[in-house]
């Protein structure tokens, strides 16, 4: 069985997740049911596209926000190195060009390096 320090399973609803970013919604839609690999989760549209015509990419970026009171904890520090796991899915796009310059992930601590804070 897997353990671990943290998880959303979305079996009940978004589980305090939320959306920063993307103009008007701030909080992702939750789907009760299973598509593909995906069983209960949680998603959202793009709002706003933002195009580079130079590179042809959206430079807009909005993301899911973890729930800081099950993410955020003093506790999570055992996990440094360790593995971070999730699915994503994609409904439609064109996925030929990919966005290489925008993060896919963003980890922040603003109390790591000696208060002064890691990204």
């Amino acid at each position: 069985a897997a353990r671990y320090l943290a998880a959303s399973s979305f079996v009940g609803g978004v589980d305090a997740w939320t959306i920063v970013g993307n103009i008007h919604s701030t909080a992702p839609t939750w789907q009760a049911f299973g598509w593909g690999l995906l069983n209960r989760y949680i998603y959202a549209t793009d709002e706003v596209q933002y195009i580079d015509f130079e590179t042809s990419s959206d430079r807009s970026k909005w993301y899911f926000e973890a729930p800081p009171g099950k993410f955020q904890l003093p506790e999570l520090a055992t996990a440094y190195g360790g593995t971070l796991r999730f699915t994503v899915a994609s409904t439609y796009g064109d996925f030929t060009h990919l966005n290489d310059f925008l993060d896919f992930i963003t980890m922040e601590c603003a109390t790591c390096n000696s208060n002064r804070g890691l990204r």
